[in-house]
């Protein structure tokens, strides 16, 4: 854990501002616009004070003259269960959005028609701090006395990144009131969400000869890391029947069925983090020890080596990967007991499909260390039957009870 003496800072800033307009051409004709930018920013960095009678060491003897201050952090190591000290920045992250949603909506006699688009950039920054430096001393303070290092790491990053994933989705409903008891509601939503990329061109690495790992190799830069789909329909359909409009016995049937999909995009993203071609670094275990305060030419940065072998990749995307999607349905029968109480049974059902699971393979190929591997090798079922009643009382109030029984693998 941290020294008392050691203290870690960190700032969460938080601005978001949506605007919207909304247009009525004619009783039966609108539209609905809104716009969002959000930014999310996060900022950690530690130091050192003299609490306890602790003495703040002068920075310059910790980094190498070529690294800036406001860019290295430090961290002295004592070993298993003695503290650590931390001093420097360590990152500097921000999540930033930009989210455009537009509805047309008519209506006619006895149809409600909308049409839609829904577009997302996520453009967020991963600023890690440039220059890491780890020294260790396994047999605690007697061993840092002692000047030599049972450990060294010494670690680079190869500046910000500013990766950009985009997502586009057009949308198209009908609510149609089939016959006073029939209502059917359709539709149908079109999804692109097209392989992130970095802005500066730092693109991750892709890979080739997926379907052979033995013969696993990195693709030629600028390689996109899965191809772009552009057949993600997911259709929606929706059913209300009303079977019985006796007063105090109204019966309701009711179902739906939906495809939905995900952008896949979580562990994904892990490709622009501590990982090459972003990352690097050197771990010093010679027998006697590393020498601390350390010389020049062994405090110096990695150098970054763009050939093989690649100690661990990670991000890695299966070049066939495809959305992950679910498929969603439920059927529903309500009645009314009486004036005041309703009571109704659902089957409800989800299954996800081409979900996406991280592998760890390790050495696939000559050249490659720790591989992380996101790929189409997953599933989801659920399944549930839930009962509900409820009645209003007086005043406002009212009692609701309910019991699910479900099965989820």
């Amino acid at each position: 854990g941290r020294s008392l003496s050691s203290v870690l800072n960190t700032t969460i800033k938080t601005q978001t501002l949506t605007a919207g307009a909304t247009m009525v051409f004619n009783p039966t004709t609108n539209n609905d616009l809104r716009v969002n930018y959000s930014r999310n920013e996060g900022e950690s960095f530690s130091t050192m004070d003299s609490f306890g009678g602790a003495i703040v060491p002068d920075v310059s003897t910790l980094f190498p003259s070529s690294v800036p201050i406001a860019d290295a952090h430090f961290i002295l190591s004592l070993g298993p269960g003695n503290p650590s000290w931390f001093l420097g920045r360590l990152q500097t992250d921000s999540q930033r959005q930009i989210n455009v949603v537009d509805t047309l909506s008519f209506v006619t006699s006895r149809h409600q028609f909308k049409f839609g688009v829904d577009y997302r950039r996520l453009f967020p920054e991963f600023d890690r701090v440039g220059y890491v430096q780890n020294p260790q001393f396994n047999s605690g303070v007697n061993g840092a006395v002692t000047g030599r290092a049972t450990r060294l790491t010494v670690q680079a990053f190869n500046g910000p990144r500013f990766p950009v994933f985009n997502n586009l989705s057009l949308f198209a409903q009908d609510n149609w009131r089939v016959t006073s008891r029939l209502l059917l509601t359709y539709g149908t939503r079109w999804e692109l969400n097209p392989a992130p990329s970095e802005s500066t061109g730092k693109d991750p690495f892709a890979v080739t000869n997926f379907d052979n790992l033995a013969t696993l190799a990195v693709a030629p830069a600028g390689t996109p890391m899965f191809k772009t789909r552009y057949n993600n329909f997911a259709p929606r359909v929706g059913v209300a029947y009303q079977i019985s409009q006796e007063k105090g016995r109204e019966t309701v049937l009711r179902g739906g069925f939906g495809v939905f999909y995900d952008l896949g995009t979580g562990t994904i993203a892990s490709a622009f983090g501590i990982s090459f071609p972003y990352f690097r670094q050197k771990v010093l275990t010679p027998v006697g020890g590393v020498p601390f305060p350390l010389d020049a030419a062994t405090a110096a940065p990695p150098v970054f080596n763009p050939n093989p072998p690649y100690s661990t990749l990670q991000g890695i995307v299966d070049p066939n990967f495809k959305l992950p999607y679910t498929y969603q349905w439920n059927v529903a029968l309500e009645r009314s007991l009486g004036f005041n109480q309703v009571v109704s049974a659902s089957y409800v059902a989800a299954v996800g499909r081409r979900l996406t699971r991280q592998e760890l393979i390790t050495a696939p190929a000559p050249g490659f260390g720790n591989v992380f591997i996101t790929r189409n090798s997953a599933t989801s079922d659920y399944h549930a039957l839930q009962v509900q009643l409820q009645r209003r009382l007086f005043n406002g109030l009212q009692y609701v009870a309910s019991y699910t029984w479900s099965h989820s693998l």
